[in-house]
This record gives structure tokens, C-alpha cells and sequence, in this order.
């Protein structure tokens, strides 16, 4: 398939997804006042993926058919590519003045990190590697917009994870493993196709279904996602250059029985392994 147009980009967003935001459910988030003018700067920088003057630098060919994929999944192994890679993740920063920091591109860059590290997540369930270096593949290819699910909710420090309510495994089957709980930072959820539960917090003994690394559609059953006040109220581009175009809604995700199926786990009860994955991807800093 490959880059995929803003139109095609702001269809994709146009399902059954549960974003709450001052207490209502919103309907079409493209067209809803508070996420419209966000959606159209995501879809504007969709576009110039298609534009010659532009493309040369934010996208390269798909492995898979040759079809112009966004450079931001290169998994660079030389100095070119890597160059390459800078290249167009500069140009994207550019276009939208450095205030979106969570563009498509940097999620795509931790799929990559996460295909990059299939060796390691798939070091005793090799089914789990292969399902990292596929997802990638997928997201690469279908050019999907991806949000973000890190930090356990705090409500008291002095007690474990188990005081957060963040999100757990409660049961696994034949399709998957069952999910219930709360996470967050979930920025650009209301504008993203899929959702990465990513690793963040080193994990004891005890806490095995807390260990969970897996991606999932946005508008999967069970999912709902409390959005803050947007910082756009309204007010023309002109007076509000900068807050009606740019916000990417921070959101706290809600898993109410949500069934992650097995080939979308990267994943799950290794402790050791879960604790390693941060400090392995190649794009980790300390």
C-alpha cells in the first residue's frame, strides 16, 4: 500500500473509537471543534509524503513491493541511511514548527525499535520476536498513525502497582490474553489508528501481569480513552496560531476487558525480559 494520502488518513479515523472529552462522547473526532484543525496538520503532513519536493526525503521503498513507505521505519544500518533517516525526521519537525512531538513518526520509530529487538522478545517465546518484526511490517506498510501507553496511573506511591489500577492481564485463552485497568500518557490517541502498550516502569517479581508489550487498534471493544481539555477553544488561526492547529490531546486509556490477540504480543510474564526491553532498543537513551 505505502504512504497513505490525508484523505485516506482522516477516513481511517472515521470509526467506532470511544474518546470521552469534558464528560461526552465524541463522534467523528474529524470533525469534532476541539480535534479538527489537529487532524487536518496530520493529514496536511500525509500529503506531503505524495508531494515530489518533499518525498525524496520522507519516504524510501517498502522491502515488501517497493511501494514509497515513511522513512521514519528505516532500520538504518549505515551511515546513508541513518543520514536519511535524520533527514526526514528534521523535514516533519519543520513542517509543523516543532510543536507536534508526537507525529506518526515517532511512534514509528519505536516499532522499529521493537522489530530491531525481535531477538530479545522472542529469546524464550520466539513467536512474540516474530510478532514484533510483523507488526512493523504491518504498520510500515499500511502507514498507520500510532499512539502511546507508558506510566501506570498513581494513586498512592507507598503502595505497588497494584494500588494504580493499571492496566493487567486477568485471563488468557486460545485468541489472546484479556486485559482490565488504566494507563496513560496516551498522546495523539483521538488521532491515531493504533494503540502500543509500551514498556516503562522495571517490573519485581510478583508483578508478571503487569509485563505486558503489545499493540492493539484504537477503536478495538473495551477501549476508551478520557482526553484532557484541548488547548484549541475556537478561536481563529490567526489569533491562535499556534494552539488551534498543533495539540495532540493527552488521553488516559481505560481497558475494560479488552482481548489483545496472540499475534499482536510482544510480550508478556517474562520479568527479565521485560526489564530489559527499554535499555535494548538501539533508540534508548539514558
Amino acid at each position: 500500500m505505502g504512504v497513505r494520502s490525508g484523505a485516506q488518513y482522516l477516513a481511517g479515523l472515521r470509526d467506532n473509537r470511544q474518546i470521552f472529552v469534558n464528560g461526552e462522547v465524541v463522534g467523528d473526532v474529524t470533525d469534532y471543534p476541539a480535534f479538527r484543525r489537529g487532524a487536518a496538520e496530520m493529514a496536511r503532513v500525509y500529503d506531503l509524503q505524495h508531494d515530489p519536493a518533499y518525498q525524496p526525503l520522507l519516504t524510501y521503498p517498502s522491502p515488501l513491493d517497493g511501494a514509497p513507505v515513511s522513512t521514519s521505519f528505516l532500520m538504518a544500518t549505515t551511515m546513508d541511511e541513518l543520514d536519511r533517516r535524520i533527514q526526514g525526521e528534521s523535514l516533519r519537525a519543520d513542517l509543523t514548527y516543532g510543536l507536534m512531538g508526537r507525529l506518526p513518526d515517532y511512534m514509528n520509530a519505536l516499532a522499529t525499535d521493537t522489530a530491531a529487538i525481535g531477538y530479545l522478545l522472542g529469546h524464550r517465546e520466539p513467536t512474540f520476536g516474530e510478532n514484533a518484526v510483523n507488526y512493523w511490517e504491518l504498520v510500515r506498510d499500511q502507514d498507520l498513525a500510532l499512539t502511546h501507553v507508558l506510566v501506570d496511573p498513581h494513586v498512592d506511591k507507598s503502595k505497588g502497582v497494584e494500588a494504580s489500577q493499571a492496566m493487567r492481564v486477568i485471563e488468557q485463552n486460545s485468541e489472546g490474553l484479556i486485559v482490565e485497568g488504566c494507563k496513560m500518557l496516551s498522546t495523539l490517541a483521538p488521532l491515531s489508528d493504533e494503540v502500543m502498550v509500551a514498556p516503562y516502569m522495571p517490573r519485581k517479581p510478583g508483578e508478571e501481569a503487569y509485563t505486558l508489550i503489545c499493540s492493539i487498534p484504537v477503536a478495538i471493544d473495551g477501549l476508551k480513552f478520557i482526553a484532557r481539555e484541548s488547548y484549541d477553544h475556537g478561536h481563529s488561526i490567526y489569533d491562535r496560531p499556534l494552539s488551534s492547529r498543533f495539540d495532540e490531546h493527552d488521553a488516559l486509556a481505560i481497558f475494560e476487558k479488552v482481548l489483545v490477540p496472540w499475534d499482536r504480543v510482544f510480550m508478556y510474564g517474562d520479568i527479565e525480559l521485560y526489564n530489559l526491553t527499554s535499555p535494548a532498543y538501539p533508540g534508548y537513551l539514558l
